[in-house]
């Protein structure tokens, strides 16, 4: 089927563009997102932790335990989990 009329000619192109626009929008929106950040501050350290997960948890975030093995004689780390509900519109397009 060879389209000669320039409107469903365009009509057509734009409507394929839009397809692989919305694949690509899916596939990117079922990503894990996940995101690792190092700060300083001046602050006591437990002074300061204690605000960090205090505005983490306001904001839906929850500690994790710790791995007990991992040398923490250095290095205070507290890993944070935050679950974002799903998009029941975009729910319809993700792969079972």
């Amino acid at each position: 089927m060879f389209v000669t009329d320039p409107a469903r000619a365009s009509i057509l192109l734009l409507t394929g563009l839009m397809v692989i626009g919305l694949g690509f929008f899916i596939r990117a929106s079922t990503k894990d997102r996940i995101e690792v950040a190092r700060f300083g501050s001046l602050q006591k350290a437990d002074a300061l932790k204690q605000a960090v997960l205090k505005y983490f948890q306001a904001r839906a975030y929850r500690p994790i335990a710790e791995d007990s093995t991992a040398d923490t004689s250095t290095v205070d780390m507290t890993t944070l989990v935050g679950l974002v509900s799903p998009s029941i519109f975009m729910a319809v397009f993700c792969r079972p």
